[in-house]
C-alpha cells in the first residue's frame, strides 16, 4: 500500500472515464485502486498489473480528452450526439422506443437512468462524462463478437462449467456462437441481453460457478394458440396454463443457481414433439408440463400428476413427483385424486425426469371458480415451486 499525491488525480480521472474507486479520493493506492486499474488495463488492451505505469496513465489521459469533446447530454436536447447514444444504448440492451431521431426526449431519459442504475453510476438521467466513458468501455470490450482475448477462452470455461456449453474448440475467439451463448445465460437470468461479456454477467457467470451447479427447469403450458385445450365455465385451459407457469417461473427465480426456460411465454402453437425437443437441446435437469384437467362427468374434480408409465418412469421421476404432488395437495383443499402414471408424448419423449400436472378440473364449476381466481392460481404456483425447491435442495436467494 502507497501514499502518493498523484493518486488522488488518479482516482479522479478513473471516475471520469467511467472508472470510480470506491472511498473518499484519498492518497492511498490500495487495494481498491489496483483491482479498479487491473479492470481498466483489461478493458482497454494493456498489460494487465495493476499498476499506474505511463502507458496506462497515457490511456487514461486519451480516453479523458476523447470524452471531453462529447457534449452533455440531457432532457429536452436536440443533437447529433443523441442518435448515436440512442444507437449505443439499443446495443447495449437499453433500446430507446422510437426511431432515433435527434431528440432527448423522456423515453431516453428513462433508458439511460436504467443503464446507470444497472452499471451502478450515478442515477440522474443526464449523460455526463461518466456514463459516456461507461458506455465507451463496454462498446470496446475485446469479449464480445469478432474479437480475440486470452480471456475468452476461460469466459468459455466458466460457461460450460455452469451449463452453457459453446460449440468448438475453446479458442480464443470470441464469434457468433460465444455471442449467442452469453446472451442467452443473460436472458436466462434477467440481465441486459447485449451479448458482451461486461463486468455484470462475468461476475454472475463467477457468482454462479462459486456457489455449485445450475438447475435447469423447463416449464411447459400446456395447449397454445390454435389448440385451446379443454374449455369450460367460461375458461380456457391454454391461458389458464400459461399464467400458472410464468407465475411458476417466477417463484423459482427466487432461488440460488436455478434458470428456467419455457415451451411457451405467449398464446402461441407449439408442437408436442417441439416441446420436448427444446428441453432435451437445452440439456434440462426437469419437465414441468402445466394443464388444467377436464371431464364429461360434471363432478369430476380435484387436483392430480403424472409420470411416465414406461421407461421414463424412473425412481428419480418417482421420487420428485411425491415431493412435489404432496407438498402442492397437503396446501389446498381441493381433492387430491392421486398420483399417477400415463403414456403421454412429452413424459415419454422428454429425455429427463418429468411430471405433468393437473390443477382442477375447468369443467366442474367449483374448480374452475378456484381457476379463475388470480391469487388461487398464484398460490398452486408457489406451491409447485417450493416443491420443485425441495426436490432440488435449492435455496432461497
Amino acid at each position: 500500500m502507497e501514499r502518493h499525491s498523484s493518486t488522488v488525480t488518479l482516482k479522479t480521472d478513473l471516475g471520469a472515464i467511467g472508472y470510480p474507486v470506491p472511498g473518499n479520493g484519498t492518497n492511498v493506492y490500495g487495494n481498491d485502486t489496483e483491482k479498479v486499474v487491473k479492470q481498466f488495463q483489461n478493458e482497454n488492451g494493456l498489460v494487465v498489473n495493476g499498476i499506474a505505469d505511463e502507458i496506462t496513465l497515457a490511456k487514461i489521459a486519451e480516453i479523458k480528452k476523447a470524452q471531453d469533446s462529447v457534449p452533455i447530454l440531457r432532457n429536452g436536447m436536440r443533437h447529433a450526439e443523441v442518435k448515436v447514444l440512442k444507437s449505443n444504448l439499443g446495443k447495449l440492451g437499453f433500446q430507446v422506443p422510437g426511431n432515433g431521431t435527434t431528440l432527448f426526449g423522456a423515453d431516453t431519459e428513462r433508458k439511460v437512468r436504467e443503464f446507470q442504475s444497472y452499471y451502478k453510476l450515478g442515477v440522474d438521467g443526464v449523460v455526463g462524462p461518466a456514463t459516456q466513458a461507461k458506455i465507451k468501455s463496454i462498446l470496446n470490450s475485446p469479449l464480445q463478437n469478432g474479437k480475440r482475448h486470452s480471456n475468452t477462452q476461460k469466459l468459455k470455461k466458466d460457461l460450460a462449467a455452469i451449463g452453457y456449453p459453446v460449440p468448438g474448440n475453446g479458442t480464443t475467439l470470441y464469434g457468433k456462437d460465444t455471442e449467442r451463448v452469453v446472451r442467452q445465460f443473460q436472458r436466462d437470468y434477467k440481465l441486459a441481453v447485449n451479448g458482451i461479456a461486461d463486468e455484470i454477467t462475468l461476475a454472475k457467470i463467477a457468482s454462479i460457478r462459486s456457489s455449485g451447479k445450475v438447475t435447469k427447469i423447463f416449464i411447459d403450458p400446456g395447449h397454445g394458440g390454435s389448440d385451446p385445450g379443454a374449455t369450460g365455465n367460461g375458461l380456457l385451459e391454454k391461458t389458464i396454463n400459461l399464467d400458472i407457469s410464468q407465475r411458476i417461473e417466477k417463484y423459482l427465480n427466487q432461488y440460488q443457481n436455478v434458470v428456467v426456460r419455457m415451451s411457451r411465454t405467449n398464446d402461441t402453437f407449439v408442437s408436442l414433439s417441439s416441446r420436448t425437443k427444446m428441453a432435451n437441446d437445452w440439456g434440462a435437469d426437469y419437465f414441468v408440463s402445466v394443464h388444467a384437467n377436464a371431464d364429461n362427468q360434471e363432478q369430476a374434480n380435484g387436483f392430480e400428476s403424472f409420470i411416465h408409465s414406461g421407461a421414463r418412469g424412473t425412481a428419480d421421476a418417482r421420487a420428485k413427483q411425491s415431493i412435489i404432488h404432496d407438498h402442492i395437495a397437503r396446501n389446498i383443499s381441493e381433492t387430491n385424486r392421486g398420483k399417477k402414471e400415463a403414456n403421454f408424448q412429452v413424459l415419454r419423449e422428454a429425455n429427463m425426469s418429468s411430471i405433468l400436472l393437473e390443477y382442477l378440473f375447468i369443467t366442474n364449476r367449483q374448480n374452475s371458480n378456484q381457476l379463475k381466481n388470480s391469487s388461487y392460481r398464484d398460490r398452486v404456483a408457489r406451491l409447485t415451486a417450493e416443491g420443485i425447491a425441495q426436490a432440488y435442495n435449492l435455496k432461497k436467494k
